[in-house]
């Protein structure tokens, strides 16, 4: 009776602090934070020493609206493990924990103090909010309770130099029930470990707290609970007790607490009101397997599963598994793991236990061209049985749809599978032998040799990938996705950038001297697209590969185009390596993998820092914020890592040129790649050296066009991406070619955007995080670049119950979502008859709806256009002319900028 007495107290406080009250909180310490975690929680503590390569080389991988960090530091135990143990004196130490291997600190000394702050130094440096105060209570392991005040003053007199010294930044207390009142206007919050369920040391697993440790913390926790927020940290067997947690989400939520599950070793996302549903699959593929096994580009997984994954709004991270299993959790953040590798590089029996584990916890798995493992005991465990049989008499019994889509199946019959449940894709009979080389299975699917993709000069696709993967991810994806960075308020994205290569070169075009001429007048001035051009520092500057050449005329000329408000500069490296595996490796000799330098040395960090110090000076008052990668376009990893550490993005790479001539599906290319961790972002479309045949038939880059079509129906996969060299400017041929690609986009409704805006928008992709709500909203946070979601259904928004969501538009038989770039979303079905924003050619910078009455501010890089839908009884207000068309208001601007009201009755 005692128990229900204290959990009816709970229920009825009131808390004063709701108005900064966090709804999720959650806690990781091991490496290498799942980045999705800075949006899908409003605080989170970390490890600041597993953290820092997150927080200070991969920053610009999580940009924008984020939660609140808090740094861990242990404040009564001084751990030996740490880097600044060797700072620590012998007389600071009076006792040790042994069951974290710890030793106790004298928190009265004010040189230990001294030592606390320099930490808090560190954490601080790092990009902090706060800070997590852990181990409040360890010197009660040694003191004696005549001590107890002496300790306590010490950790008052901590917290309060803490805050004296940044009043700005918050701090939770682990416990530290007692000091709490005299260091409660220091602090935000206090956070409670083991309230319901904890991880036992002596007996090494989970177990329930007992009802006396219940009544015991909530006690010290009344009180609290009134004045701030309370976060409750329960360690559960994870994810064997997901039900289990959800559960008790649930039962602390109701106490007015914040809650949060995890286990022991506290390495996973856990689970909380905010857990994102893992929409991220893991690509697993062996270098050994391929001649060009350095660069992750070459494998299949990159070129020919990873388009399709994107396209339903599942980003892909790469593991190569010659390196050894993956060492972090799988089901907290992917969804599904592709296999696709001819060799383990693992002991077979522990990737057979790493299958069947991740398996048993619910991660989908697709093999794709063989299984992992033929032995008929792993087999079993997976529902499929094996037999060898001849090939001879086998007939076609059945064909899915989904098949031969590009070429017919072909596969093998060496060995024999089936399965004993799901949906077969073929079937192939023998008497009463049956042989299912293609699958869905409860655990995922598979797809052998000869079924998935078959290579014939190229790869053509036997399954019908949009189809299969639909099938396949339904339920792994929400019920809407993020865009793979196509549309924005309904309108096709369009990006141009150009590599600078050729800036130096003659033309053929009557009235220039130089092709970077031609393109400043004729295209750039004529156009007056945003565009982004790299300039390559060896082929322009004084110093670099052409000393012989006019160098302050063709400085002029790149100073001229960058003062277009509407170009961004970019770098394309110094000498402009061609191939970056090769070029590290040549020493002293140079062997044509770069601009022919006279004495330079390859040096990564000359090839990027030092041109974008030449291009920020010919840009000048612009900045360089973007690598535009040279010639193969494989950087290394090590480079790719470089590049963001030094705060910089990247792009260029991948293979997308499909068009009419060639309409097959490998010739496709997602956003980019990871590499071991960092993105390599892609082109969108492959520049006009692919489509000419390196310039031999240079007025077929206007097949560009065809391409740009093609991948907008019937599946949009692609924004318009016009990318191209200086070097087109060099004769009239190329230079006719251009202009019918580009008199061809100005005639499409598109949203025109820098490349760095686009970027940004692809890594926001990859850590959007979508968490479905119980009663079948979905909650969507991001960093407020990636703007647009697509339902693939035709459906109405409730857009006064919804959050964030500007406007939607139908495309393909599909709903695209139009938001407002706050990162912060609430999807809701339903019709509302509410006005909203159909079409926009710009990007919307403020919005408001209060019911049904908006306001906002569009601003695009061209004059505005957009297109509303008003109800009756609705007034719209702007500054912009408005035409009534099929009931629909269609606004045209004289500036770049529109504000429009719309108050309804």
């Amino acid at each position: 009776m005692r128990l229900l007495h204290f959990v009816v107290s709970l229920i009825i406080m009131s808390f004063s602090f709701a108005s900064n009250y966090p709804k999720c909180v959650g806690v990781y310490y091991a490496e290498n934070p799942p980045l999705e975690m800075f949006y899908a929680f409003d605080w989170i503590v970390l490890d600041p020493d597993a953290a820092k390569e997150t927080l200070t080389k991969k920053r610009l991988m999580f940009e924008g609206k984020r939660a609140k960090l808090f740094g861990y530091i242990s404040v009564g135990e001084i751990e030996p493990f740490r880097e600044e143990f060797k700072q620590v004196k012998k007389e600071w130490i009076i006792g040790e924990n042994k069951y974290w291997k710890s030793y106790v600190a004298d928190v009265r000394n004010p040189e230990y103090h001294e030592f606390i702050l320099r930490k808090a130094d560190k954490v601080a440096k790092l990009g902090f909010d706060g800070f997590f105060l852990d181990t409040l209570d360890s010197y009660q392991i040694v003191a004696k309770k005549h001590e107890y005040a002496e300790f306590e003053s010490g950790l008052k007199a901590i917290i309060r130099k803490l805050k004296e010294k940044y009043p700005e930044k918050k701090i939770i207390l682990n416990r530290g029930f007692e000091i709490y009142q005299n260091v409660k206007d220091s602090i935000d919050a206090v956070l409670v470990e083991s309230f319901y369920h904890k991880f036992d040391l002596e007996k090494k697993r989970y177990v329930p707290t007992t009802t006396q440790d219940r009544e015991y913390l909530y006690n010290l926790i009344s009180k609290i609970n009134q004045e701030k927020p309370v976060i409750v940290v329960d360690y559960m067997d994870l994810p064997k007790q997901t039900k289990e947690a959800k559960s008790l989400l649930k039962q602390i939520s109701s106490l007015g607490m914040i809650p949060f599950v995890s286990v022991k070793d506290l390495n996973v996302i856990g689970i909380s009101p905010c857990t994102p549903k893992p929409r991220k699959a893991l690509g697993i593929f062996n270098s050994k397997d391929y001649k060009d096994a350095e660069d992750p580009y070459f494998n299949n997984i990159n070129q020919l599963v990873q388009p399709y994954l994107e396209y339903y709004g599942i980003s892909v991270d790469i593991w190569d598994i010659s390196k050894g299993l993956p060492p972090f959790p799988m089901w907290d953040r992917y969804g599904l793991v592709v296999y696709w590798a001819s060799t383990s590089s693992v002991n077979i029996r522990d990737l057979e236990n790493w299958i069947l584990e991740n398996v048993s916890h619910g991660v989908k798995f697709l093999f794709i061209d063989n299984l992992p493992s033929y032995k008929p005991d792993f087999l079993k465990r997976l529902g499929i049985t094996l037999k060898n049989t001849s090939q001879s008499s086998w007939m076609l019994d059945y064909k899915s749809e989904m098949m031969n889509f590009e070429i017919e199946a072909k596969p093998e019959f060496d060995p024999i599978v089936h399965i004993s449940e799901g949906v077969p894709m073929l079937i192939y009979t023998n008497g009463s032998s049956r042989y299912v080389p293609i699958a869905f299975t409860p655990w995922g699917g598979y797809a052998l040799s000869g079924t998935y993709v078959r290579y014939i000069i190229e790869n053509f696709f036997v399954v019908n990938p949009f189809l299969f993967f639909k099938e396949l991810v339904k339920d792994i994806k929400p019920f809407a996705v993020a865009d793979p960075i196509t549309t924005e308020n309904g309108r096709r994205i369009l990006t141009v950038h150009i590599d600078g290569d050729g800036f130096n070169q003659k033309t053929q075009v009557k009235g220039y001297t130089y092709a970077s001429e031609v393109i400043l007048e004729e295209m750039l001035k004529k156009y007056r697209l945003p565009t982004t051009l790299g300039i390559i520092e060896g082929e322009v500057a004084p110093h670099g590969a052409y000393p012989n050449d006019q160098h302050k005329l063709l400085e002029e000329i790149v100073k001229k185009t960058f003062s277009l408000p509407y170009v961004e500069p970019a770098t394309h490296t110094f000498s402009h390596p061609f191939n970056y595996y090769k070029v590290s490796e040549q020493g002293e000799e140079h062997k044509g993998y770069n601009l022919k330098i006279p004495g330079y040395k390859y040096n990564f960090e000359r090839e990027i820092l030092g041109s974008v110090l030449y291009v920020d000076k010919l840009a000048f008052p612009k900045k360089t914020q973007i690598v535009f990668w040279t010639g193969y376009c494989n950087p290394t990893p090590e480079e790719v890592k470089f590049v963001y550490e030094k705060g910089f993005y990247n792009i260029n790479g991948g293979n997308t040129w499909i068009h009419s001539e060639h309409p097959f599906l490998s010739l496709l290319s997602p956003t980019g790649v990871d590499k071991e961790g960092y993105y390599q972002v892609y082109a969108p479309v492959i520049n006009e050296n692919v489509y000419t045949q390196g310039g031999l038939l240079q007025y077929r880059y206007a097949n560009v066009v065809k391409t740009f079509q093609i991948t907008d129906k019937p599946y949009r996969i692609k924004p318009i991406g016009i990318y191209y060299h200086i070097f087109s400017g060099s004769t009239n041929m190329f230079l006719n070619a251009l202009k019918k690609v580009y008199d061809w986009v100005i005639t499409q409704e598109t949203v025109p955007l820098h490349t760095l805006e686009y970027i940004k928008k692809v890594l926001d992709f990859r850590v959007s995080t979508f968490i479905p709500l119980e009663d079948g909203s979905l909650m969507v946070r991001n960093g407020g670049f990636l703007r647009t979601l697509r339902i693939d259904e035709d459906i109405y928004i409730d857009l006064v119950k919804s959050k964030g969501v500007v406007g939607y538009k139908n495309i393909n038989g599909s709903t695209y979502l139009h938001l407002d770039g706050s990162g912060d979303y609430l999807i809701v079905k339903g019709k509302s008859d509410a006005p909203y924003v159909v079409d926009a050619n710009g990007v919307v910078k403020s919005y408001t709806r209060e019911g049904k009455d908006i306001e906002l501010t569009i601003d695009s890089h061209l004059s505005l256009e957009a297109t509303f839908y008003v109800p009756s009884g609705c007034n719209m207000k702007t500054n912009g002319k408005v035409n009534l068309v099929e009931n629909l208001y269609k606004v045209k601007f004289n500036e770049n900028i529109g504000k429009i009201s719309i108050v309804c009755k």
